[in-house]
């Protein structure tokens, strides 16, 4: 082996230990969750803060609504709706928790 060719070697071995470390440390926070048609959900909330008006959002609620899944639209996109049966648009998974709170015929 020439002194080239065990530099490469050493540097692709340096790539996929760091390849296999930031993996890691992604999936550590990474939550892979899928919800069903039917489903309840809590939505979250993106609030500013507003000193004009006194308010705090860090106080404020986080989440929002008890909200049925109506359909999956791709991967992570999720239209959901209200008790009402209105449509409260379409909403990625990281912006949505299953509600465990009641069983389900107590929901509605």
């Amino acid at each position: 082996m020439t002194k080239l060719s065990k530099i490469c070697d050493f540097g692709i071995q340096r790539l996929n230990h760091s390849h296999l470390k930031t993996t890691y440390q992604h999936n550590l926070r990474h939550r892979l969750v899928t919800f069903n048609e039917g489903d309840f959900v809590w939505k979250k909330e993106h609030t500013l803060s507003d000193a004009s008006k006194n308010y705090s959002s860090k106080l404020g609620t986080t989440f929002s609504g008890l909200y049925k899944v109506k359909n999956k639209l791709g991967i992570d996109t999720y239209k959901i709706e209200d008790r009402l049966g209105r449509n409260k648009g379409l909403w990625h998974v990281r912006d949505l928790k299953l509600d465990q709170t009641l069983e389900p015929h107590e929901k509605w």
